[in-house]
């Protein structure tokens, strides 16, 4: 009897075991959050004030009430250009155009409500503090005017090429961008995630840059690229270095498209440090994208 007992629950325990490796893994969450707090003219907390923020690309809003203490908080929004409302009853209804929400920042817009009708509004046009009063963590991100303007380059167009260039960043002496060390961590141990999703590599399966050798990274088709090199969230923990977060092109209200030529040759390139001549090279790329809404 013992030995059957013994065996029922050495099933039990491999069964819930194997339950457990099987459980879906959630993705990462690339997205920003805006945060605040909501004063009066005396710098005492507004509670119960609404505060609502909305897309500038689509429309999409969402609204939040605020507690005793007049904070607000908006987390896991997407990256692009807000607008910030607050309406409280007995003060001036407030409004801020131009935020900016960057993959994995923590931004912040305090605001300060004048004392008043709430038919008056009083307008506010700049972007919030870009400062993470939140945690301390190390990013640098890649703005789409910057990843548009990526040059040929010699070859494929590939925005991750971005990443050997920022801080923290080391590449070997062959200026592979595949495998880089990100704040002196080991090679091959910074993991790559796309639209919240790791990328692994086909063949010997790590994750990380070494993945983006496979999956080239289309410059029309990312929006941003961000990179983490230290005290990032532990919903990174399987990175040994740093984490490279890019977000592909969402689609906005209106339609949007591009058509370009990139042309790399002998005669705009100039003769190399010490060269006689320079090498024959006649490169073009040709492409072009299109956007929109779906309904």
């Amino acid at each position: 009897m013992a030995f059957i007992t013994r065996t029922r629950f050495t099933l039990g325990f491999v069964f819930l075991v194997l339950i457990g490796l099987a459980a879906p893994g959630w993705g990462q969450s690339l997205n920003g959050s805006l945060s605040g707090k909501v004063t009066d003219p005396s710098h005492a907390s507004v509670p119960s004030a609404l505060v609502t923020v909305q897309s500038a690309a689509t429309g999409v809003s969402q609204s939040y009430t605020t507690g005793p203490d007049g904070i607000f908080n908006f987390p896991n929004m997407l990256r692009g250009a807000y607008s910030l409302t607050v309406e409280a009853k007995g003060f001036n209804k407030y409004e801020q155009q131009g935020i900016t929400i960057d993959l994995n920042s923590r931004v912040t817009a305090d605001v300060s409500l004048v004392v008043g009708a709430t038919t008056q509004v009083v307008e506010v046009h700049g972007n919030a503090s870009p400062l993470n009063q939140e945690s301390g963590v190390i990013s640098q991100s890649v703005p789409p005017s910057t990843i548009e303007n990526l040059p040929l380059g010699g070859g494929l167009r590939n925005a991750a090429s971005f990443v050997a260039m920022l801080p923290g960043v080391t590449t070997s002496a062959r200026t592979n961008i595949y495998s880089p060390r990100f704040a002196g961590g080991p090679a091959w141990g910074d993991d790559a995630v796309l639209d919240g999703g790791s990328m692994v590599e086909g063949l010997l399966n790590p994750s990380g840059m070494v993945a983006l050798a496979d999956y080239q990274m289309n410059p029309d088709a990312i929006s941003e690229m961000n990179v983490l090199t230290n005290n990032y969230d532990v919903q990174y923990g399987s990175s040994l270095g740093g984490v490279v977060t890019f977000e592909t092109k969402s689609g906005t209200n209106q339609f949007h498209g591009v058509l370009y030529e990139f042309a790399a040759n002998s005669v705009f390139n100039a003769t190399a440090w010490l060269a006689n001549s320079k090498p024959y090279s006649n490169q073009h790329d040709y492409g072009g994208s299109l956007g929109g809404h779906r309904r």
